[in-house]
This record gives C-alpha cells, sequence and structure tokens, in this order.
C-alpha cells in the first residue's frame, strides 16, 4: 500500500469513530428530555412532564 491509501483508510477510520461518538451523544441527551427533575417528587407546573413529550407540564397533562 502506497501513503496514500493508508491516509484514506485512516480517515475512514476516524469518521466512523466520530459518527459513532456523535450517534451516542445525541441518544443520551433524548433520553434526559423527558425524565422528571429528580430533586423533588411532585411534578410542579413549570417542570417538563413526565409523560414525555418535552412539553411543560401545565401545557400537557397538567391541564
Amino acid at each position: 500500500m502506497d501513503d496514500i491509501q493508508i491516509r484514506v483508510i485512516g480517515l475512514i477510520i476516524f469518521a466512523i469513530v466520530l459518527f459513532g461518538i456523535f450517534i451516542w451523544y445525541t441518544q443520551s441527551k433524548s433520553k434526559k428530555i423527558g425524565e422528571p427533575s429528580p430533586k423533588h417528587d411532585k411534578v410542579h407546573r413549570n417542570d417538563s412532564c413526565p409523560c414525555g413529550s418535552g412539553k411543560k407540564y401545565k401545557h400537557c397533562c397538567g391541564k
């Protein structure tokens, strides 16, 4: 293999690893959106709704 082929293979491997990190990061962020705040048990009006819609409780299930 010559030098150019080795560099291309290295860039492809780097892109695959970077894409994997991106997928992992976005999936870990999306799981945290609908989770209620752990600091209190009661859901307050301005907390995110525990149903997982991403809306505030007062605009979703708290009507």
